[in-house]
Protein backbone atom coordinates (compact mmCIF):
# COMPACT_ATOMS: atom_id res chain seq x y z
CA UNK A 1 0.00 0.00 0.00
CA UNK A 2 2.83 2.37 0.80
CA UNK A 3 4.43 1.99 -2.63
CA UNK A 4 1.19 2.87 -4.40
CA UNK A 5 0.83 6.00 -2.29
CA UNK A 6 4.44 7.06 -2.98
CA UNK A 7 3.92 6.67 -6.72
CA UNK A 8 0.75 8.78 -6.63
CA UNK A 9 2.03 11.65 -4.50
CA UNK A 10 3.53 14.79 -6.09
CA UNK A 11 7.04 14.01 -7.30
CA UNK A 12 6.30 10.27 -7.35
CA UNK A 13 6.59 7.94 -10.30
CA UNK A 14 3.01 8.54 -11.47
CA UNK A 15 3.48 12.30 -11.58
CA UNK A 16 6.80 11.97 -13.41
CA UNK A 17 5.18 9.68 -15.97
CA UNK A 18 2.36 12.20 -16.47
CA UNK A 19 4.97 14.93 -16.93
CA UNK A 20 6.59 12.93 -19.72
CA UNK A 21 3.50 11.59 -21.52
CA UNK A 22 1.00 14.46 -21.14
CA UNK A 23 2.86 16.76 -23.58
CA UNK A 24 3.08 13.92 -26.11
CA UNK A 25 -0.68 13.33 -25.92
CA UNK A 26 -1.39 17.06 -26.30
CA UNK A 27 0.94 17.32 -29.31
CA UNK A 28 -0.56 14.24 -30.94
CA UNK A 29 -4.08 15.58 -30.47
CA UNK A 30 -3.09 18.83 -32.14
CA UNK A 31 -1.45 17.21 -35.17
CA UNK A 32 -4.62 17.24 -37.27
CA UNK A 33 -6.30 20.27 -35.79
CA UNK A 34 -6.85 23.71 -37.24
CA UNK A 35 -4.41 25.05 -39.80
CA UNK A 36 -2.11 22.02 -39.71
CA UNK A 37 -4.85 19.65 -40.89
CA UNK A 38 -4.69 18.61 -44.55
CA UNK A 39 -7.04 20.15 -47.10
CA UNK A 40 -10.50 18.62 -47.34
CA UNK A 41 -13.22 19.17 -49.92
CA UNK A 42 -16.84 19.20 -48.71
CA UNK A 43 -18.60 16.22 -50.31
CA UNK A 44 -22.33 15.59 -50.11
CA UNK A 45 -24.88 13.59 -52.05
CA UNK A 46 -27.70 11.12 -52.00
CA UNK A 47 -27.90 7.32 -52.12
CA UNK A 48 -30.81 5.59 -53.80
CA UNK A 49 -31.55 1.92 -54.40
CA UNK A 50 -33.73 1.20 -57.43
CA UNK A 51 -34.75 4.86 -57.38
CA UNK A 52 -35.77 4.95 -53.69
CA UNK A 53 -33.72 6.75 -50.98
CA UNK A 54 -31.57 4.56 -48.74
CA UNK A 55 -32.54 5.90 -45.32
CA UNK A 56 -30.27 3.98 -42.96
CA UNK A 57 -26.56 3.22 -43.07
CA UNK A 58 -23.18 4.70 -43.93
CA UNK A 59 -21.25 5.79 -46.99
CA UNK A 60 -17.54 5.01 -46.69
CA UNK A 61 -14.65 6.21 -48.85
CA UNK A 62 -11.60 3.92 -48.69
CA UNK A 63 -8.44 5.55 -50.09
CA UNK A 64 -6.86 4.04 -53.19
CA UNK A 65 -4.46 6.86 -53.98
CA UNK A 66 -4.27 10.19 -52.15
CA UNK A 67 -3.48 13.37 -54.04
CA UNK A 68 0.24 14.10 -54.16
CA UNK A 69 1.54 15.38 -50.84
CA UNK A 70 -1.62 14.54 -48.91
CA UNK A 71 -2.13 11.73 -46.36
CA UNK A 72 -4.20 8.59 -46.80
CA UNK A 73 -7.39 9.23 -44.88
CA UNK A 74 -10.75 7.40 -45.09
CA UNK A 75 -14.02 9.32 -44.85
CA UNK A 76 -17.54 8.39 -43.77
CA UNK A 77 -21.02 9.84 -44.02
CA UNK A 78 -24.16 8.86 -42.15
CA UNK A 79 -27.25 8.36 -44.31
CA UNK A 80 -30.21 10.54 -43.37
CA UNK A 81 -33.93 9.78 -43.67
CA UNK A 82 -34.04 11.23 -47.21
CA UNK A 83 -30.96 9.27 -48.38
CA UNK A 84 -28.66 12.28 -48.21
CA UNK A 85 -25.20 12.32 -46.60
CA UNK A 86 -22.23 14.60 -45.93
CA UNK A 87 -18.74 13.16 -45.68
CA UNK A 88 -16.42 13.54 -42.69
CA UNK A 89 -12.68 12.86 -42.42
CA UNK A 90 -11.48 14.62 -39.27
CA UNK A 91 -14.60 16.20 -37.80
CA UNK A 92 -18.31 16.28 -38.59
CA UNK A 93 -19.12 17.18 -42.22
CA UNK A 94 -15.63 18.57 -42.94
CA UNK A 95 -15.27 16.73 -46.26
CA UNK A 96 -12.78 14.41 -47.91
CA UNK A 97 -9.01 14.65 -48.46
CA UNK A 98 -8.46 14.90 -52.25
CA UNK A 99 -7.63 11.62 -53.95
CA UNK A 100 -9.10 8.46 -55.45
CA UNK A 101 -11.42 6.26 -53.39
CA UNK A 102 -13.31 2.98 -53.47
CA UNK A 103 -16.80 3.56 -52.13
CA UNK A 104 -18.88 1.22 -50.01
CA UNK A 105 -22.41 1.69 -48.74
CA UNK A 106 -23.52 -0.34 -45.77
CA UNK A 107 -27.21 -0.41 -44.98
CA UNK A 108 -27.99 -3.02 -42.35
CA UNK A 109 -31.64 -2.61 -41.33
CA UNK A 110 -31.62 -5.27 -38.62
CA UNK A 111 -29.55 -8.17 -37.39
CA UNK A 112 -28.27 -9.98 -34.31
CA UNK A 113 -28.61 -8.22 -30.96
CA UNK A 114 -27.61 -9.21 -27.43
CA UNK A 115 -31.24 -10.22 -26.81
CA UNK A 116 -31.52 -12.12 -30.10
CA UNK A 117 -28.02 -13.24 -31.23
CA UNK A 118 -29.43 -15.57 -33.91
CA UNK A 119 -31.52 -12.97 -35.72
CA UNK A 120 -30.81 -12.86 -39.46
CA UNK A 121 -29.20 -9.81 -41.04
CA UNK A 122 -31.60 -7.75 -43.13
CA UNK A 123 -29.82 -5.53 -45.66
CA UNK A 124 -31.31 -2.31 -47.07
CA UNK A 125 -29.19 -2.69 -50.23
CA UNK A 126 -27.45 -5.75 -51.71
CA UNK A 127 -24.64 -6.83 -49.39
CA UNK A 128 -22.01 -6.47 -52.15
CA UNK A 129 -22.19 -2.68 -51.72
CA UNK A 130 -20.82 -2.99 -48.16
CA UNK A 131 -17.48 -4.26 -49.52
CA UNK A 132 -15.37 -1.59 -51.26
CA UNK A 133 -13.68 -4.26 -53.39
CA UNK A 134 -17.02 -5.64 -54.64
CA UNK A 135 -19.24 -2.57 -54.80
CA UNK A 136 -17.89 -1.29 -58.12
CA UNK A 137 -18.30 2.26 -56.79
CA UNK A 138 -15.48 4.79 -57.05
CA UNK A 139 -15.01 8.47 -56.34
CA UNK A 140 -12.35 11.02 -57.20
CA UNK A 141 -12.02 14.19 -55.17
CA UNK A 142 -9.88 16.66 -57.15
CA UNK A 143 -7.27 18.68 -55.30
CA UNK A 144 -8.39 21.85 -57.11
CA UNK A 145 -12.10 21.45 -56.29
CA UNK A 146 -13.78 24.64 -55.14
CA UNK A 147 -16.95 24.72 -53.11
CA UNK A 148 -19.02 21.64 -52.30
CA UNK A 149 -18.75 18.53 -54.46
CA UNK A 150 -21.95 16.53 -55.11
CA UNK A 151 -21.71 12.74 -55.50
CA UNK A 152 -24.87 10.67 -55.91
CA UNK A 153 -25.02 6.88 -55.93
CA UNK A 154 -27.96 5.04 -57.51
CA UNK A 155 -27.59 1.38 -56.56
CA UNK A 156 -29.13 -1.48 -58.52
CA UNK A 157 -29.48 -5.25 -58.05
Amino acid sequence: MRRVWRAARPGGLLWRALGVFAPIVVLAAGCWSGASRPKTVPVYGKVTYCGEPVTKGKVMFQPVKPAEGLPVRPATGELRSDGSFEMSSFESDDGVVPGQYRVSIMSLLSGPTPDNPNAPKVWGVPQKYANPLQSGLQATVPVDAEGRLEMNFDLQD
